[in-house]
């Protein structure tokens, strides 16, 4: 058995005239039981016809640097370690092809419209190199935002025997969040790379950034932990029993 010592941290509500916020802690994760979820981590689009407002695309190059200098030493961390990775991506599907309220939606909040974005190949759902899955690697196309929604994303980890994910990628408020609370409510405990994930800040948001920060203390507070891409290169690892290393997950 091998045994990572992953610094982590969750945020405390209580009490509620005082709440006690942030507090640190040793995770001991069995990394035989333990995946990667890499959830739409596509980085190469540029503005097209199918991206009129160009707001994916930009999304895409703000998400590149994130890519590189955190998903990606992420992934070789969990390659390392024999730790299955695991994509979920956007595909389109029959939910795109009516007219699904996801289609309306895409076209009025974004201006893009997923029936034809989506076709494959597609600018919009394209990988860098760096990133893309290798032969190995369980890829799971999703038709909305949660990645365990009408997907075999589930069964897939069962037969892994996984019973923790640690997650990173795209958006930390939309499909990253709802795939990790999805994942709570199937009983998997869940760590996102807090500094491998972003979301769309808005005019009056951007400044401060409070949708960031408001994503990712919802997840400290309501679904799982948080560490930073750092914190998972740089935990310890043990073999064997470790009486030593307080397990927070059996």
């Amino acid at each position: 058995m091998t045994i990572l010592q992953l610094r982590a941290r969750y945020y405390r509500l209580y009490p509620a005239n005082a709440p006690l916020g942030h507090t640190a802690v040793a995770l001991a994760i069995d990394s035989n039981r333990t995946a990667l979820l890499l959830v739409d981590v596509y980085g190469t689009a540029e503005a097209t016809e199918a991206d009129p407002g160009g707001v994916a695309s930009c999304q895409v190059a703000l998400n590149e640097m994130i890519i590189r200098d955190r998903i990606r030493p992420a992934r070789d961390r969990a390659d390392r370690l024999g730790i299955p990775v695991v994509y979920c991506e956007n595909r389109l599907s029959d939910v795109a092809e009516s007219q699904a309220e996801l289609r309306r939606l895409m076209k009025r909040t974004w201006a893009i419209d997923i029936q034809s974005a989506w076709q494959s190949p597609s600018e919009l759902l394209k990988y860098d190199a760096q990133i893309a899955p290798r032969p190995g690697d369980h890829v799971i196309a999703k038709e909305h935002t949660s990645a365990f929604f009408n997907t075999p994303l589930d069964s897939v980890l069962r037969a892994l025997g996984v019973s923790t994910l640690v997650m990173a990628g795209f958006d930390a408020r939309v499909c990253l969040a709802t795939t990790a609370m999805d994942a709570l409510a199937r009983n998997y405990q869940v760590i996102v790379l807090r500094d491998a994930t972003r979301t769309v800040e808005y005019p009056d948001t951007a400044s401060p950034g409070w949708a960031i920060l408001t994503a990712i203390r919802l997840i400290e507070s309501e679904i799982g932990f948080t560490a930073t891409s750092e914190d998972w290169r740089a935990a310890d690892v043990f073999e064997g029993g470790q009486e030593e290393v307080v397990a927070v997950r059996g």
